[in-house]
């Protein structure tokens, strides 16, 4: 087995709270009227950006971020000139792209079946369960009610990450390693085969600043997910 930055405890801890940070994005009902849900998302993207731009060999650094300052300016401006206005924007845009119910969109909501199949495939949907179930991943009621939807499969990789992270604490080298490939094998079988392309067009679709900052940012940390089952990454999973 490749001694290699995934099976450090910090790395493994990092893409878990990643995970889950986009997973929670996704699945927040956002409310209008105050700016305090804005105010925590744009701090937190804010640091991702931070970190990713200081460190090379971070998650998100080895996807080579596509973004450029403009787009994280634009989110701050957003927040600086109006972030009660900032959070209502964003509470529409994600109405519109994440839960899709809005007539005439132009991005299909993030459900696996929808992008890798023409009619909403019901095997699709079972083989995502079917990963789920061999795992022991339990959906929860704060998930979105289909298993093959973009926050429960990245709920799902926080779950193995979260898993390998105690099983290096424990040194338990062999389990970690095995907990990194079944997220591999998901990445490459599932979210990494349509997740980039739900956040890329939906990025260039909305009109909320922070909203898109968050799609690009979390597009970017899918591809790097991609990257490390093949090979390519700052550090490698396999």
């Amino acid at each position: 087995m490749k001694a290699t930055g995934w099976e450090q405890e910090e790395e493994l801890r990092g893409a878990s709270a990643l995970c889950n940070l986009f997973a929670n994005f996704l699945n927040t009902k956002i409310s209008v009227g105050d700016a305090e849900y804005a105010t925590g998302l744009m701090e937190a993207l804010e640091g991702l950006w931070a970190s990713s731009a200081r460190q090379e060999d971070s998650a998100l650094g080895a996807a080579e971020a596509s973004m450029d300052e403009s787009l994280l300016a634009a989110a701050k401006a957003a927040m600086a000139t109006d972030a009660v206005a900032a959070q209502e924007r964003l509470a529409v845009e994600r109405t519109r792209y994440v839960r899709g119910l809005r007539a005439g969109n132009s991005v299909k909501p993030p459900f696996e079946s929808l992008y890798l199949t023409e009619n909403d495939s019901l095997e699709e949907i079972a083989s995502v369960a079917g990963a789920y179930r061999v795992a022991g991943f339990q959906l929860t009621e704060e998930l979105l009610n289909r298993p093959d939807s973009l926050a429960t499969e990245l709920s799902f990789l926080a779950q193995l990450f979260g898993e390998a992270a105690q099983a290096v604490s424990r040194d338990d080298i062999e389990a970690a390693h095995a907990l990194c490939q079944e997220a591999g094998k998901f990445t490459r079988n599932h979210l990494g085969k349509w997740g980039p392309s739900y956040c890329e067009q939906a990025a260039e679709a909305t009109d909320s600043e922070l909203f898109r900052l968050a799609m690009i940012l979390m597009g970017d940390f899918i591809k790097s997910l991609t990257e490390e089952e093949e090979g390519k990454g700052k550090t490698n999973c396999n």
